[in-house]
Protein backbone atom coordinates (compact mmCIF):
# COMPACT_ATOMS: atom_id res chain seq x y z
CA UNK A 1 0.00 0.00 0.00
CA UNK A 2 1.31 3.51 -0.80
CA UNK A 3 2.78 5.65 1.97
CA UNK A 4 0.63 8.60 0.84
CA UNK A 5 -2.60 7.05 -0.42
CA UNK A 6 -5.03 9.09 -2.47
CA UNK A 7 -8.00 7.02 -1.28
CA UNK A 8 -8.78 5.64 2.16
CA UNK A 9 -11.06 2.60 2.08
CA UNK A 10 -12.99 2.28 5.34
CA UNK A 11 -14.55 -1.14 6.07
CA UNK A 12 -16.61 -1.47 9.27
CA UNK A 13 -17.14 -5.07 10.36
CA UNK A 14 -18.96 -7.04 13.03
CA UNK A 15 -18.98 -10.85 13.32
CA UNK A 16 -18.73 -11.56 9.58
CA UNK A 17 -15.13 -12.69 8.97
CA UNK A 18 -15.89 -14.65 5.79
CA UNK A 19 -17.81 -11.74 4.26
CA UNK A 20 -15.09 -9.33 5.37
CA UNK A 21 -12.55 -11.42 3.48
CA UNK A 22 -14.75 -11.27 0.37
CA UNK A 23 -15.10 -7.49 0.67
CA UNK A 24 -11.36 -6.89 1.06
CA UNK A 25 -10.62 -9.18 -1.88
CA UNK A 26 -12.79 -6.94 -4.06
CA UNK A 27 -10.72 -3.93 -2.95
CA UNK A 28 -7.45 -5.68 -3.75
CA UNK A 29 -8.81 -6.40 -7.24
CA UNK A 30 -9.21 -2.68 -8.02
CA UNK A 31 -7.51 -1.30 -11.13
CA UNK A 32 -6.63 1.79 -9.04
CA UNK A 33 -3.94 0.96 -6.48
CA UNK A 34 -3.27 4.23 -4.60
CA UNK A 35 -5.38 3.32 -1.59
CA UNK A 36 -5.10 2.27 2.03
CA UNK A 37 -7.45 -0.20 3.71
CA UNK A 38 -8.78 0.61 7.18
CA UNK A 39 -10.80 -2.13 8.87
CA UNK A 40 -12.77 -1.09 11.94
CA UNK A 41 -13.81 -4.07 14.07
CA UNK A 42 -16.86 -3.04 16.09
CA UNK A 43 -16.12 -5.40 19.01
CA UNK A 44 -16.70 -8.65 17.11
CA UNK A 45 -16.97 -11.83 19.17
CA UNK A 46 -15.79 -13.83 16.14
CA UNK A 47 -12.07 -13.13 15.57
CA UNK A 48 -11.29 -11.51 12.23
CA UNK A 49 -7.54 -12.08 12.20
CA UNK A 50 -7.75 -15.51 10.58
CA UNK A 51 -9.75 -14.01 7.71
CA UNK A 52 -7.14 -11.29 7.30
CA UNK A 53 -4.28 -13.81 7.42
CA UNK A 54 -5.86 -15.70 4.51
CA UNK A 55 -5.54 -12.64 2.26
CA UNK A 56 -2.51 -11.74 0.12
CA UNK A 57 0.30 -10.10 2.14
CA UNK A 58 -0.89 -6.49 2.20
CA UNK A 59 -0.88 -3.87 4.92
CA UNK A 60 -4.32 -3.46 6.46
CA UNK A 61 -4.82 -1.04 9.32
CA UNK A 62 -7.13 -2.58 11.93
CA UNK A 63 -8.86 -0.51 14.59
CA UNK A 64 -10.89 -2.35 17.24
CA UNK A 65 -13.68 -0.95 19.40
CA UNK A 66 -13.74 -2.24 22.96
CA UNK A 67 -17.54 -2.38 22.82
CA UNK A 68 -20.07 -2.52 20.01
CA UNK A 69 -20.96 1.04 18.99
CA UNK A 70 -22.64 0.57 15.63
CA UNK A 71 -21.73 1.11 11.99
CA UNK A 72 -21.83 4.91 12.16
CA UNK A 73 -19.26 4.98 14.97
CA UNK A 74 -17.10 2.46 13.10
CA UNK A 75 -17.13 4.61 9.97
CA UNK A 76 -16.24 7.67 12.05
CA UNK A 77 -13.28 5.82 13.55
CA UNK A 78 -12.15 5.02 10.01
CA UNK A 79 -12.52 8.64 8.88
CA UNK A 80 -10.44 9.87 11.80
CA UNK A 81 -7.69 7.33 11.02
CA UNK A 82 -7.67 8.01 7.26
CA UNK A 83 -4.78 9.60 5.37
CA UNK A 84 -6.30 9.87 1.90
CA UNK A 85 -7.69 12.87 0.06
CA UNK A 86 -10.78 10.79 -0.72
CA UNK A 87 -12.75 8.32 1.39
CA UNK A 88 -14.72 5.31 0.19
CA UNK A 89 -16.80 3.13 2.49
CA UNK A 90 -17.33 -0.57 1.90
CA UNK A 91 -19.71 -2.50 4.13
CA UNK A 92 -18.21 -5.86 5.03
CA UNK A 93 -21.01 -7.74 3.25
CA UNK A 94 -20.73 -5.84 -0.06
CA UNK A 95 -18.30 -5.98 -2.97
CA UNK A 96 -16.81 -3.60 -5.53
CA UNK A 97 -16.25 -4.37 -9.18
CA UNK A 98 -12.61 -3.87 -10.25
CA UNK A 99 -12.97 -0.49 -12.00
CA UNK A 100 -14.91 1.34 -9.29
CA UNK A 101 -12.23 3.51 -7.72
CA UNK A 102 -10.52 4.27 -11.02
CA UNK A 103 -13.77 5.44 -12.62
CA UNK A 104 -14.65 7.66 -9.66
CA UNK A 105 -11.17 9.18 -9.38
CA UNK A 106 -11.20 9.96 -13.11
CA UNK A 107 -14.60 11.63 -12.72
CA UNK A 108 -13.25 13.82 -9.91
CA UNK A 109 -10.49 15.00 -12.27
CA UNK A 110 -13.13 16.49 -14.57
CA UNK A 111 -15.53 18.17 -12.14
CA UNK A 112 -15.43 21.38 -10.12
CA UNK A 113 -13.99 21.68 -6.63
CA UNK A 114 -17.57 22.04 -5.36
CA UNK A 115 -18.30 18.45 -6.30
CA UNK A 116 -17.92 16.56 -3.05
CA UNK A 117 -19.27 13.12 -3.92
CA UNK A 118 -19.31 10.79 -6.93
CA UNK A 119 -21.74 7.87 -6.89
CA UNK A 120 -22.32 5.04 -9.36
CA UNK A 121 -24.70 2.26 -10.29
CA UNK A 122 -25.12 -0.89 -8.22
CA UNK A 123 -26.90 -4.21 -8.19
CA UNK A 124 -28.76 -5.83 -5.31
CA UNK A 125 -27.93 -9.52 -4.95
CA UNK A 126 -29.65 -12.17 -2.85
CA UNK A 127 -27.02 -14.20 -1.02
CA UNK A 128 -29.56 -16.99 -0.55
CA UNK A 129 -29.86 -17.65 -4.30
CA UNK A 130 -27.06 -15.60 -5.86
CA UNK A 131 -29.54 -13.86 -8.15
CA UNK A 132 -29.55 -10.17 -9.04
CA UNK A 133 -32.90 -8.89 -7.75
CA UNK A 134 -32.52 -5.24 -8.76
CA UNK A 135 -30.22 -3.01 -10.79
CA UNK A 136 -29.86 0.72 -10.08
CA UNK A 137 -28.13 2.82 -12.75
CA UNK A 138 -28.05 6.61 -12.22
CA UNK A 139 -29.22 9.00 -14.93
CA UNK A 140 -29.12 12.73 -15.52
CA UNK A 141 -29.38 15.01 -13.72
CA UNK A 142 -27.22 14.18 -10.68
CA UNK A 143 -29.24 13.86 -7.50
CA UNK A 144 -29.52 16.72 -5.05
CA UNK A 145 -31.02 17.58 -1.69
CA UNK A 146 -34.67 17.24 -2.71
CA UNK A 147 -34.21 13.75 -4.15
CA UNK A 148 -32.51 12.67 -0.95
CA UNK A 149 -35.40 13.95 1.13
CA UNK A 150 -37.47 11.36 -0.75
CA UNK A 151 -35.15 8.36 -0.38
CA UNK A 152 -31.61 7.21 0.35
CA UNK A 153 -30.90 6.68 -3.42
CA UNK A 154 -27.69 4.66 -2.93
CA UNK A 155 -26.10 2.62 -0.11
CA UNK A 156 -22.92 3.43 1.79
CA UNK A 157 -20.67 1.20 -0.32
CA UNK A 158 -21.33 3.28 -3.46
CA UNK A 159 -19.88 6.82 -3.21
CA UNK A 160 -16.36 8.23 -3.25
CA UNK A 161 -16.18 11.40 -1.14
CA UNK A 162 -13.64 14.18 -0.67
CA UNK A 163 -12.34 13.94 2.89
CA UNK A 164 -12.57 17.69 3.39
CA UNK A 165 -16.35 17.40 3.07
CA UNK A 166 -16.49 15.70 6.47
CA UNK A 167 -14.49 18.55 7.96
CA UNK A 168 -17.29 20.91 6.86
CA UNK A 169 -20.45 18.87 7.54
CA UNK A 170 -19.24 16.65 10.40
CA UNK A 171 -19.13 12.88 10.84
CA UNK A 172 -21.90 10.27 10.76
CA UNK A 173 -24.65 10.76 13.35
CA UNK A 174 -24.03 7.98 15.88
CA UNK A 175 -27.37 8.60 17.60
CA UNK A 176 -29.30 7.30 14.59
CA UNK A 177 -30.05 3.53 14.83
CA UNK A 178 -30.29 3.36 11.03
CA UNK A 179 -30.42 5.56 7.91
CA UNK A 180 -27.13 7.18 8.89
CA UNK A 181 -26.09 7.08 5.24
CA UNK A 182 -29.09 9.09 4.02
CA UNK A 183 -28.56 11.61 6.81
CA UNK A 184 -24.95 12.03 5.68
CA UNK A 185 -25.88 12.36 2.01
CA UNK A 186 -28.42 15.05 2.92
CA UNK A 187 -25.87 17.02 4.91
CA UNK A 188 -23.34 16.74 2.10
CA UNK A 189 -25.92 17.75 -0.52
CA UNK A 190 -26.68 20.95 1.38
CA UNK A 191 -23.10 22.10 0.86
CA UNK A 192 -21.68 20.23 -2.16
CA UNK A 193 -22.80 19.07 -5.57
CA UNK A 194 -22.80 15.39 -6.59
CA UNK A 195 -21.85 13.67 -9.83
CA UNK A 196 -22.06 10.06 -10.98
CA UNK A 197 -20.77 7.20 -13.10
CA UNK A 198 -23.61 5.61 -15.15
CA UNK A 199 -22.21 2.11 -14.70
CA UNK A 200 -22.79 -0.69 -12.20
CA UNK A 201 -19.66 -0.82 -10.03
CA UNK A 202 -20.95 -2.14 -6.69
CA UNK A 203 -22.67 -5.32 -5.52
CA UNK A 204 -25.00 -4.76 -2.57
CA UNK A 205 -25.78 -8.08 -0.86
CA UNK A 206 -29.00 -9.02 0.95
CA UNK A 207 -28.79 -11.86 3.46
CA UNK A 208 -31.07 -10.96 6.37
CA UNK A 209 -28.49 -10.08 9.01
CA UNK A 210 -28.49 -6.33 8.42
CA UNK A 211 -30.27 -3.14 9.42
CA UNK A 212 -32.43 -3.24 6.27
CA UNK A 213 -34.35 -6.17 7.74
CA UNK A 214 -34.44 -4.83 11.33
CA UNK A 215 -37.95 -3.40 11.65
CA UNK A 216 -37.71 -1.78 15.14
CA UNK A 217 -34.44 -0.07 14.22
CA UNK A 218 -35.89 1.22 10.94
CA UNK A 219 -38.92 2.63 12.76
CA UNK A 220 -36.80 4.49 15.28
CA UNK A 221 -34.52 5.80 12.54
CA UNK A 222 -37.49 6.98 10.46
CA UNK A 223 -38.95 8.78 13.50
CA UNK A 224 -35.66 10.54 14.16
CA UNK A 225 -35.11 11.49 10.51
CA UNK A 226 -38.61 12.99 10.29
CA UNK A 227 -37.90 15.06 13.37
CA UNK A 228 -34.44 16.10 12.18
CA UNK A 229 -35.61 17.27 8.74
CA UNK A 230 -39.21 18.27 9.54
CA UNK A 231 -38.72 21.97 8.81
CA UNK A 232 -37.27 21.22 5.37
CA UNK A 233 -39.96 18.62 4.68
CA UNK A 234 -42.68 21.20 5.41
CA UNK A 235 -41.46 23.07 2.33
CA UNK A 236 -42.16 19.93 0.26
CA UNK A 237 -45.59 18.68 1.40
CA UNK A 238 -45.82 15.76 -1.01
CA UNK A 239 -42.50 14.37 0.22
CA UNK A 240 -43.55 14.86 3.84
CA UNK A 241 -46.82 13.03 3.11
CA UNK A 242 -44.88 10.13 1.60
CA UNK A 243 -42.49 9.91 4.55
CA UNK A 244 -45.37 9.94 7.05
CA UNK A 245 -47.13 7.24 5.03
CA UNK A 246 -43.97 5.08 5.03
CA UNK A 247 -43.62 5.45 8.77
CA UNK A 248 -47.26 4.45 9.14
CA UNK A 249 -46.64 1.32 7.07
CA UNK A 250 -43.67 0.43 9.28
CA UNK A 251 -45.86 0.77 12.38
CA UNK A 252 -48.53 -1.46 10.82
CA UNK A 253 -45.91 -4.06 9.88
CA UNK A 254 -44.67 -4.04 13.47
CA UNK A 255 -48.15 -4.62 14.91
CA UNK A 256 -48.71 -1.06 16.12
CA UNK A 257 -51.89 -0.03 14.28
CA UNK A 258 -52.76 2.97 16.47
CA UNK A 259 -49.42 4.64 15.70
CA UNK A 260 -49.81 3.68 12.06
CA UNK A 261 -53.23 5.32 11.82
CA UNK A 262 -51.95 8.53 13.40
CA UNK A 263 -49.19 8.79 10.79
CA UNK A 264 -51.58 8.15 7.92
CA UNK A 265 -54.03 10.76 9.16
CA UNK A 266 -51.17 13.27 9.34
CA UNK A 267 -50.17 12.38 5.78
CA UNK A 268 -53.68 13.38 4.63
CA UNK A 269 -52.93 16.96 5.61
CA UNK A 270 -50.08 17.07 3.11
CA UNK A 271 -51.88 15.57 0.13
CA UNK A 272 -51.60 11.80 0.38
CA UNK A 273 -54.32 9.93 -1.58
CA UNK A 274 -57.47 9.67 0.57
CA UNK A 275 -58.77 6.34 -0.75
CA UNK A 276 -55.44 4.63 0.01
CA UNK A 277 -55.31 6.12 3.50
CA UNK A 278 -58.84 5.21 4.51
CA UNK A 279 -58.48 1.68 3.16
CA UNK A 280 -55.53 1.04 5.50
CA UNK A 281 -57.23 2.77 8.43
CA UNK A 282 -60.41 0.70 8.04
CA UNK A 283 -58.59 -2.60 7.61
CA UNK A 284 -56.31 -1.91 10.59
CA UNK A 285 -59.38 -1.30 12.77
CA UNK A 286 -61.51 -4.19 11.51
CA UNK A 287 -58.93 -6.96 10.95
CA UNK A 288 -55.63 -5.75 12.47
CA UNK A 289 -53.72 -9.06 12.29
CA UNK A 290 -54.77 -9.72 8.71
CA UNK A 291 -53.89 -6.13 7.82
CA UNK A 292 -50.46 -6.52 9.43
CA UNK A 293 -49.74 -9.56 7.26
CA UNK A 294 -50.99 -7.74 4.18
CA UNK A 295 -48.69 -4.78 4.82
CA UNK A 296 -45.67 -7.01 5.40
CA UNK A 297 -46.37 -8.90 2.19
CA UNK A 298 -47.18 -5.98 -0.11
CA UNK A 299 -45.85 -2.67 1.23
CA UNK A 300 -42.15 -3.57 1.24
CA UNK A 301 -39.72 -5.14 -1.18
CA UNK A 302 -39.35 -8.88 -0.79
CA UNK A 303 -36.11 -10.72 -1.56
CA UNK A 304 -36.26 -14.51 -1.19
CA UNK A 305 -38.69 -14.29 1.72
CA UNK A 306 -36.99 -11.34 3.42
CA UNK A 307 -38.88 -8.07 3.85
CA UNK A 308 -36.65 -5.08 3.18
CA UNK A 309 -37.80 -2.07 5.19
CA UNK A 310 -36.44 0.68 2.93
Amino acid sequence: MPANPLVSVVIPTFNRPALLQRAITSVLAQTWSEFEIIVVDDASTEPIQQALNSLPPVIISVHTHSQCRGAAAARNTGIRASKGEFIAFLDDDDQWLPGKLEAQINKFKNVSAETGLVYCGYVIISDRTGTVVATRIPTEPPIGYIELLRSTVFPTSVPLIRKRCFEEVGLFDEALPGTQDRDMWLRLARRFSFDFIPDVLVQNHIHGYQITTNLPAKIRAKEMMLSKYYVDLLEHPSILATQLFRLGMLYFADGRPAQGRRCLIKSLRYGRRRREIWRHICLSCLVPKRHQRLVNETAFSQVDGLALYW
